[in-house]
């Protein structure tokens, strides 16, 4: 999402882009016209490949060639200034960017355990080849600083386009009525994908808790991901006996919002999360945030917006902050966290981005 906020929203006017993915692009059909889009996974299969180039309204360039041609052909077609190399799970690419000689910036969204999946090598090329490595938050730059990044580093923060964040209010309560949600019950709120980082299990935990104290609640997990983990989720919720109070609502699209929106309240599971995009929407729709001290959490969450709990070893610190803000023990101001989310609006990071890229890339023309 970030890297399609950029492409969607820097200034067209200073800079050109082009997209190069391997595979899968959801949302490579909604980018502007002017951005190309190479594919530069080769399709054994004509008709597969043909119907990814509708797909991608036949703006999806292909190659057959081996990887390392593939990504040196779209290089040379489009002759790039630079290479964006978005999120560390791309160590490939990096080696070809060296191998090359083309400078290079690495965006990266990581924090520590997901270096479990990178060589020493590859670790070594991460830290020191890119010209320039912005980190989505201060958590994720404190990672590189440890692992011997001194300097082209800087924190650019994640963005969405908050203007639409928008729910339907008589949409929101209709769908609080087919989720079975009785009157006066509190709805808290997850989303992500189902993976053991992002806590299922720990969130069904939570919900048995509450509801051995004898609080009215109700839990929707909106996200998919689905795995023998994610079955394992949701067999305890069953075993529990508290299956009927959890919706597990799948990846959503135009309706994503109103479910979203359907929530009292936002919990935050992650055992470790660099700036989930998330806690921006929550903010956006005025809904009080509890988290877990997973990562840059910390550095989104302002007073009066929720809080953020210290113990990230168990679920009873978060239990406890949850029924505070259930029983409106705790100060909470949607204004504080409407405003806060406007700080990360598209509108404003787009051009923090631009002014970190410029300052490390400056052109003569002002273009480039």
């Amino acid at each position: 999402m970030v890297l399609f906020n950029i492409l969607c929203h820097a200034d067209r006017q200073k800079l050109t882009m082009a997209l190069a993915h391997r595979g899968s692009a959801p949302m490579a059909d909604r980018l502007p016209p002017d951005v190309e889009v190479f594919d530069y996974l080769a399709q054994g299969n004509y008709y597969f490949g043909l119907a990814r180039r509708a797909y991608h309204r036949l703006r999806v360039k292909q190659d057959r060639a081996p990887d390392n041609l593939r990504l040196k052909r779209i290089h040379e077609q489009f002759k790039p200034d630079l290479w964006y190399i978005n999120a560390i799970t791309q160590p490939e690419v990096l080696r070809q960017a060296r191998k090359y000689g083309i400078p290079c910036v690495l965006h990266s969204h990581e924090l520590e355990p997901m270096f479990h999946y990178v060589s020493v090598e590859d670790l070594g090329t991460l830290i020191e080849y890119p010209r320039l490595i912005i980190a989505c938050s201060e958590a994720v730059e404190q990672v590189y600083r440890r692992l011997g990044r001194r300097g082209a580093i800087e924190v650019c923060y994640g963005m969405i386009d908050v203007s639409r964040v928008k729910a339907d209010e008589a949409r929101t309560r209709a769908l609080r009525q087919e989720l079975g949600v009785s009157d006066g019950a509190f709805v808290w709120l997850m989303s992500g994908t189902l993976t053991p980082n992002k806590n299922p299990v720990l969130f069904v935990e939570i919900l048995n808790e509450l509801l051995q104290k004898g609080h009215n609640t109700h839990f929707i997990w909106l996200g998919g991901g689905e795995s023998g983990y994610s079955e394992y989720a949701k067999a305890k919720a069953v075993d529990l006996g508290v299956a009927e109070r959890i919706a597990w609502m799948g990846v959503r699209d135009e309706d994503y919002y109103d479910y979203f929106n359907a929530a009292d309240g936002f919990v935050l599971t992650s055992k470790r999360d660099s700036f989930p995009l998330v806690l921006i929407e929550a903010a956006a729709l005025g809904k009080p945030i509890v988290s877990l001290d997973s990562g840059g959490v910390r550095e989104f969450v302002l007073n009066k917006m929720g809080k953020v709990v210290s113990d990230s070893h168990g679920g009873e610190s978060l239990v406890e902050t949850m029924e505070r803000v259930m029983m409106n023990d705790m100060v909470f101001d949607p204004s504080v966290s409407r405003e806060r989310a406007r700080e990360f609006d598209v509108s404003v990071r787009a051009r923090t981005w631009e002014r970190i890229m410029s300052s490390h890339f400056p052109t003569n023309n002002g273009s480039g």
